[in-house]
């Protein structure tokens, strides 16, 4: 039997930072009105939501409500795989604060020529890998996580390294998972993995010790999200909690705030993978080519120097290829390859036209490969000679 996953909040991704754009929107704009539902308007509208990330074999996908709405870029893909393949493991399903935008191409741009193309745009907050999700599981014990905020300074770090060494042998900033307990003194004392490494400031102890001992009244222990940075010589522990004015009676009283584990993976259902974008960059556009179709996008400086740019990618169905035009690039020449339709027929390969992408030298066999495969599906839709 399967087990539907758990949905698992990311940590340090603010709602007030979507500041990672997504992309390949165009491929599924479909999706997006879908998830947009009554809030499309044509001349525009984005609302916010959560949304999962899904390490693939080929990208991370971004998908709300389970649909695909765009992937990650190809940098952060390789940098985030591994961070959230760790929480899909552990049964769960990675999420993000995110923001969605669409509109009609024709309406927002007051171009009737291009009613009924939709744009669209995806953004996401996403915080550093090591910052994701804690390297440690959450407490044994009954517990409950305060909300993240201020960020406090943990003393005392420096004779604990026993503790921390673990979490510091690798250079960087890592989250944790930490304890809070009431100390002598009125201090709040900051564990790992039950171990003391440290204790709060005598102000920041002062705020959160009614809090702590409020919680342990219920049976409860403190959690708190913590983050280590350092070396085996020497660490740095901080915590992340909300003022204690924003920390209400619906944390005090409520069901008890926790996190899945991550270490053992339970039985799921893993959603269907994205079919693989295959992307060709020239210098002033690209091609993306995806299952049945293809799109060519001009956007950026550079392609606007070019020509008029095109406010919504041009798709192209393979179906419809009759031909391509290629230059090679020279070690001073540019490249040029355009994609050939019966719409089309009549043009030429040149940097201003919008079927055309410029490439360079660098890139000539990775686009001399794209030519050729594109003559094979021109011939396979001419059929076979008279």
């Amino acid at each position: 039997m399967t087990v539907p996953p758990t949905d698992y909040p990311l940590w340090g991704c603010r709602p007030d930072r979507i500041d990672t754009e997504v992309e390949a929107e165009f491929a599924w704009t479909d999706n997006i009105i879908r998830v947009l539902g009554p809030a499309f308007s044509p001349t525009g509208a984005r609302i916010q939501r959560t949304v999962a990330l899904i390490p693939e074999p080929h990208a991370v996908s971004v998908r709300a409500d389970g649909l695909t709405v765009g992937v990650l870029a190809d940098g952060d893909a390789i940098r985030y795989s591994a961070a959230l393949q760790r929480v899909v493991d552990g049964g769960s399903l990675p999420t993000v604060p995110a923001r969605i935008w669409a509109a009609d191409a024709g309406a927002y741009n007051r171009d009737p020529a291009r009613d009924g193309r939709i744009i669209a745009r995806v953004s996401i907050a996403l915080a550093a890998p090591a910052r994701l999700a804690p390297y440690n599981d959450p407490p044994d014990a009954e517990y409950t996580l305060l909300p993240a905020g201020r960020t406090l300074q943990v003393t005392g770090e420096n004779e604990h390294l026993d503790v921390l060494g673990r979490y510091v042998e690798v250079p960087g900033k890592y989250a944790l998972m930490v304890t809070l307990h009431p100390a002598p003194d009125d201090a709040v004392e900051v564990r790992v993995d039950g171990r003391r490494c440290g204790q709060l400031g005598r102000r920041s102890s002062a705020h959160l010790l009614p809090i702590v001992m409020r919680l342990a009244e219920r049976d409860l222990v403190t959690a708190a999200r913590g983050a280590v940075a350092g070396s085996a010589a020497s660490a740095e522990v901080t915590v992340s909690v909300a003022p204690v004015e924003a920390i209400g009676d619906v944390v005090l009283d409520g069901p008890p705030v926790t996190v899945p584990r991550l270490g053992t993976a339970a039985a799921r259902t893993p959603p269907d993978p994205v079919a693989i974008l295959h992307r060709y960059h020239g210098y002033a556009g690209q091609i993306v080519v995806q299952d049945d179709r293809l799109w060519i996008l001009r956007e950026g400086v550079v392609a606007r120097t070019l020509g008029e740019l095109s406010p919504t990618p041009r798709r192209i169905r393979l179906n419809d290829v009759t031909d391509v035009q290629f230059r090679p690039a020279m070690p001073r020449t540019a490249g040029l390859i355009r994609v050939v339709t019966a719409a089309n027929a009549g043009g030429v390969a040149a940097p201003g036209d919008p079927d055309t992408v410029v490439f360079h030298h660098r890139d000539r066999q990775r686009f001399q490969a794209l030519a050729e495969w594109l003559r094979h599906v021109a011939a396979a839709n001419a059929g076979p000679p008279a």
